[in-house]
């Protein structure tokens, strides 16, 4: 019998609700699609960059699902990639360029001027 920290750590594991989820099945690539709007400020805090945050937290939040996926898939022999791409962009319309260009690789947009439209 399980205990009642064992269930609740496996219900946390299935009540994360994802934006989305992109598959490759040609390169078995699967990708946490998440969207988020905090609140962005022009300076950095004590704590850091409002989007390192934001991205560190999102990282951490499907870190579990995303082991679990790579891991399985490779122990049935048919190993798939899963990797986050978190989309962040401020409550007040900033945005890191890179980082948004980044997934976007991610998600097989490779002709900077489509990424530029985007």
């Amino acid at each position: 019998m399980m205990s009642g920290q064992s269930v609740k750590e496996i219900t946390s594991f299935y009540i994360r609700k994802l934006d989305g989820v992109a598959f490759d099945d040609k390169n078995k690539r699967c990708v946490f699609l998440e969207f988020t709007r905090p609140m962005d400020s022009l300076t950095s805090s004590p704590e850091g960059d409002w989007a390192e945050r934001k991205e560190l937290e999102k990282n951490a939040r499907y870190g579990m699902h995303i082991y679990f996926i790579n891991h399985l898939s490779t122990l049935h022999g048919r190993p798939w990639n899963c990797t986050p791409a978190n989309f962040t962009v401020g409550a007040r319309g900033s945005l890191k360029q890179t980082q948004f260009q980044d997934r976007l690789r991610l998600l097989g947009v490779p002709n900077s001027k489509a990424r530029g439209k985007i």
